[in-house]
């Protein structure tokens, strides 16, 4: 089942949008947890803070989805929507994350 060039934008975008939110949730929660009182002195908070850190990379990561990948195909036909900025050294930067 192919997709129509008219859905094709909304699967760069959706992610970005989610993306984008999680991200900010997260830094939320970090700065909820760094302005209380107890700070990261609880296992919950420290727990909290890691999750939200490393959510913070996924969720960036997440948001860019098609930005970073080159405009060149990398394989003949593939035809993506045409949100892509990078080169090969921004796409393999993603890939990392």
């Amino acid at each position: 089942m192919s997709e129509s060039n008219s859905e094709k934008p909304f699967a760069a975008v959706i992610p970005r949008i989610t993306g984008t939110t999680s991200a900010v949730s997260s830094s939320l929660i970090i700065y909820i947890i760094c302005r209380s009182e107890k700070k990261l002195s609880t296992i919950y908070h420290r727990i909290m803070f890691a999750m939200s850190c490393a959510d913070i990379m996924s969720s960036i990561a997440m948001a860019l989805t098609t930005l970073p990948m080159p405009n060149e195909s990398v394989c003949e036909g593939e035809d993506f929507w045409e949100g892509r900025l990078g080169n090969i050294q921004t796409c393999e930067a993603q890939a990392f994350f």
